[in-house]
């Protein structure tokens, strides 16, 4: 299980994801973890889309085809030490 991101969206949004670590970057690694778009709301297991996250900035398009969405975020096992940042802007 991931760490859900206290976030709720009704509609599309464009997200940065930002993930830090100290001990990541004393030892040049690369890989952060995955990031998951969770949809609620469907009859049956819920749908979700994944995206490998490194440790620098990201940034995404995410639309919920109407239902509503999360974010969970799963670190790499060897990351104990990250910082998530979550960043979205919601169109006007």
């Amino acid at each position: 299980m991931g760490y859900q991101v206290p976030l709720l969206f009704t509609g599309p949004a464009r997200v940065m994801l930002k993930v830090e670590s100290n001990i990541g970057m004393e030892n040049n690694w690369l890989s952060a973890g995955v990031f998951a778009q969770l949809l609620y709301g469907l009859p049956g297991d819920p749908k979700y889309r994944t995206e490998r996250l490194y440790l620098d900035e990201a940034f995404f398009v995410l639309d919920g085809g109407g239902y509503p969405y999360y974010l969970e975020f799963w670190a790499v096992r060897w990351l104990s030490d990250y910082f998530l940042e979550v960043w979205a802007q919601l169109p006007n």
